[in-house]
């Protein structure tokens, strides 16, 4: 956030313009490797450059707000509410953007976790952001639940429902499942959720998960992450989104990624699968063979 002096609701400008030229000066970055990694690897799909660089972007104007931005967080912060910018940041992307940029790189890892779902199963989803995979799977499974804790993309997913009569978007905490009994799902599953938590979230989450459900599916960055320009490129994006992402980023890999957060609460993984060149795994536990 810029510095404000609340009540004379002045900014800093030499900090705005640090904070511009950074933002600019990174966007350059970005695109110079995304033309440098093209004529490296020349065979790599064009589809992934533009889903990297579409993230990268995103990224780097919600660490770099525009100044039609500040204009607006200027304009509306009033001294009483000096404690908003500690609450949960709704980022700019989220929503309808996320969905036209971010959504369709994510093709692939929806129709893997298809693939590993029985027809006529029901299937909650941690962090569902638009609801994309709830939608994908609608026509096979009877029940399908959401639960995402941003107010904006729950909001964008809960008015996409509409025909999709199996599904339900939940605004909550997916450390707070009161609401189902012991497994009630056949399956619950998180995609990409994991290593934006906090590492004292994430255990509470999966314990939820695994108590509601009897398989689990949890799709993230593979660790240790292979040495080619597509994990280079993730890396960066996760740098550009914030110290306190990047942070928590950096805490999921060391730990050990998914198969530590699995062994920690003694879970067995049945099926490991690979994809996107290395950078992506996908792993699956039947909880009743563990």
């Amino acid at each position: 956030m810029f510095p404000y002096h609340i009540g004379s609701n002045t900014i800093k400008l030499k900090n705005e313009i640090k904070k511009q030229v950074a933002f600019f000066s990174h966007l350059i970055m970005v695109l110079a490797l995304c033309v440098t990694g093209r004529r490296i690897c020349p065979s790599v799909n064009v589809e992934r450059y533009m889903g990297i660089l579409c993230l990268t972007v995103l990224n780097l104007f919600t660490l770099h707000p525009s100044p039609f931005t500040v204009h607006q967080q200027l304009c509306s912060l009033q001294p009483k509410d000096k404690d908003m910018v500690h609450k949960r940041k709704n980022h700019f992307y989220e929503g309808w953007l996320y969905h036209l940029f971010v959504d369709p790189a994510l093709r692939r890892m929806r129709r893997m976790i298809g693939a590993q779902v029985e027809p006529g199963s029901t299937l909650i989803d941690i962090g569902c952001g638009t609801g994309e995979l709830l939608f994908f799977l609608a026509d096979m499974c009877s029940e399908l639940v959401g639960i995402e804790a941003s107010y904006r993309m729950w909001d964008y997913a809960s008015k996409r429902v509409g025909a999709f009569s199996p599904v339900r978007i939940l605004h909550g905490d997916g450390a707070r499942l009161e609401d189902f009994s012991n497994g009630h799902f056949d399956y619950a599953t998180a995609c990409m959720v994991f290593h934006e938590m906090e590492e004292s979230q994430r255990f509470p989450v999966l314990r939820e998960m695994q108590r509601v459900a009897r398989t689990l599916i949890l799709v993230d960055y593979r660790v240790p992450p292979p040495t080619n320009i597509e994990a280079s490129l993730c890396r960066l994006i996760e740098r550009l989104a914030g110290k306190t992402h990047y942070g928590n980023y950096t805490s999921f890999a060391r730990a050990g990624g998914l198969p530590f957060l699995m062994k920690a609460v003694d879970l067995t993984i049945q099926k490991e699968i690979s994809f996107q060149r290395e950078c992506f795994c996908l792993v699956k536990t039947h909880l009743n063979d563990t």
